[in-house]
């Protein structure tokens, strides 16, 4: 949305973005903004704290799925080594057999690109943002493969074409079992549910005071373009605000 927004709202001088998202800021970072926005994405605060309990909630959701269908020692690949990537590794090594790999620096658990190596896991994790596997790849993957995002958005897995594959449906939750393929919640990343709260709303205030620190940062902003970094002071208040109401 920011990104669309650069064009319209290059002529103001009172507008200003806020972005929470990894992929978002990629995507920011390399684009001539004509406006502030701040960057909730890469903060500390929501880098150190929210990152790890977005990770068990999706852990947890795996772990749900590998139960309810009766799945005997999967083996798991993660894709995506960053906070929530490498959180999400860290968790899913207590029970399973688990390999990690990072797109963006080509740095794996074992030797060779995770492209080769497809064949071998029965459930692909994709933390990234971007594509990582495409429909030319589908080929590589093992017969029964359950893809599993764990980022914000469809991005990973050419989920649109798969979709396409199936019968229209109003359930952008629905699972698709298509060509020796099933694809959790639609593509979508997995905890985002469609429950009123995917994570406990005493959790996810920390976010929202992020994201509210970031409006009104905005709104003391004139005349200045490009990504800006949340003030460390505020950060360092909502984080001890956020620990010392005893949240666990």
């Amino acid at each position: 949305m920011i990104h669309f927004a650069n064009d319209f709202f290059k002529n103001y001088d009172n507008f200003a973005g806020v972005e929470q998202t990894t992929s978002g800021f990629e995507r920011l970072k390399v684009s001539k903004l004509s406006f502030p926005v701040f960057n909730i994405a890469r903060s500390k605060a929501k880098l150190e704290y929210e990152s790890p309990m977005i990770a068990g909630l999706i852990v947890n959701k795996i772990n749900g799925y590998v139960k309810n269908n009766n799945l005997k020692n999967p083996k798991i690949l993660v894709i995506g080594q960053g906070y929530i990537g490498k959180a999400i590794k860290e968790l899913l090594k207590k029970k399973f057999i688990v390999n990690g790999c990072d797109k963006l620096s080509n740095k794996c658990d074992f030797a060779g690109n995770y492209k080769s190596r497809l064949d071998e896991f029965d459930i692909i994790v994709g933390a990234v943002g971007k594509s990582i596997i495409s429909a030319d790849d589908f080929g590589k993957l093992k017969a029964g493969v359950i893809l599993i995002s764990a980022s914000s958005s469809d991005r990973e897995f050419s989920a649109v074409y798969l979709r396409r594959l199936e019968p229209k449906t109003k359930d952008c939750h629905q699972d698709f079992a298509v060509n020796n393929i099933i694809l959790l919640n639609g593509g979508f990343p997995i905890n985002f549910d469609g429950e009123e709260h995917s994570l406990r709303p005493e959790k996810i205030q920390l976010t929202r005071a992020l994201l509210l620190a970031g409006v009104y940062e905005a709104t003391k902003t004139k005349n200045k373009k490009g990504l800006k970094k949340l003030n460390d002071n505020i950060q360092e208040k909502i984080i001890g605000k956020f620990l010392s109401s005893g949240i666990d």
